[in-house]
């Protein structure tokens, strides 16, 4: 029977110490290997082995991605279905995006349950869809080209998505595409150079996933105006906290820790928001400075916020 000749007499073999006939009689029925690794090679070809369509089938693609996405659904409902193309169809799908975002004066395209505009949604979804495909193929290098070209959008929301999404794919990024990148987010992060708040905002939220000195400088400067808006300097020191904790080697008292030094002082930032999220960002820095020390105590007995004591408290513990 095959149980016999598969290892009944390979064991056998095997035991008298002819190990050359064991090999040639177990391997010699080889079917038990031969069924699932077809179709374990099959598999991995359709996860990580994606053929590009035809025009046909991308045209079928994209009335598919078209008609999923018609639905009156929150962006997160959206994006999941977008991943979900992108898991069976590759990074194909991108170009569909790629396509959205390359339009002009385009309409608003408003929904009942948000106001995404189709070049917004596709300038989001390409951030996103980079961060899950990295920039390795040639769709994934032409969708971050696309992006950087929308820096200057003339649409605000646009400019908006468009700093959002360097900071989704900022990670996969190679060393010689991040410096584009990172030149793109810190064109738009001051009221002379950007008019819009939530594209600056943007802008300092992504700035955090480029960690070194040219981006703690920037974050710093936003934190020391004074006329910039708080939601604004909110970003600015959620992205010094992930500085911080992504800088194994970081100085005991920076220039940035001193910025949000000030920060948790009521008399120089109005802002509880600010406070408490700058009180949070120094507790993750290194312990051992004084002055930080100094300032997390002062907010947490002096500070009238409550929510800001406890962030300091936290940051103390």
């Amino acid at each position: 029977s095959w149980l016999c000749d598969d290892f009944i007499v390979p064991g056998a073999f095997w035991l008298f110490n002819c190990p050359t006939l064991a090999a040639i009689t177990l391997f010699g029925h080889f079917e038990w290997i031969t069924y699932p690794s077809y179709f374990l090679a099959v598999a991995l070809k359709n996860r990580y082995w994606k053929s590009k369509p035809s025009p046909a089938e991308y045209c079928a693609l994209t009335e598919r991605v078209r008609e999923s996405l018609s639905e009156k659904r929150s962006f997160r409902e959206r994006w999941q279905t977008v991943n979900d193309f992108l898991k069976r169809s590759g990074v194909y799908v991108m170009g569909i995006f790629i396509d959205d975002l390359s339009l002009s004066h385009d309409p608003a395209c408003a929904s009942a349950i948000d106001r995404l505009g189709r070049r917004e949604q596709a300038a989001k979804f390409l951030g996103r869809a980079l961060r899950v495909c990295g920039v390795k193929s040639e769709t994934g290098r032409l969708a971050y080209e696309m992006l950087l070209t929308h820096q200057d959008d003339p649409d605000a929301w646009v400019r908006k998505a468009v700093m959002g999404s360097l900071g989704k794919c900022g990670a996969r990024l190679k060393p010689a595409q991040r410096e584009p990148a990172h030149a793109a987010l810190a064109a738009h992060l001051t009221p002379l150079q950007e008019s819009e708040a939530a594209v600056r905002a943007a802008a300092a939220r992504s700035l955090g996933v480029f960690p070194g000195e040219k981006s703690m400088e920037l974050l710093k400067n936003v934190l020391t105006d004074e006329t910039e808006h708080w939601w604004v300097r909110r970003y600015a020191v959620q992205s010094l906290e992930e500085i911080f904790a992504a800088v194994k080697h970081q100085p005991l008292l920076s220039p940035a820790a001193e910025s949000l030094c000030r920060c948790c002082e009521p008399d120089a930032e109005p802002s509880v928001e600010v406070r408490g999220a700058a009180a949070r960002a120094l507790g993750s820095l290194p312990p051992g400075s004084a002055a930080v020390e100094q300032a997390l105590l002062k907010a947490l007995l002096c500070d009238p916020d409550p929510s800001v004591r406890e962030q300091a408290l936290w940051a103390l513990t």
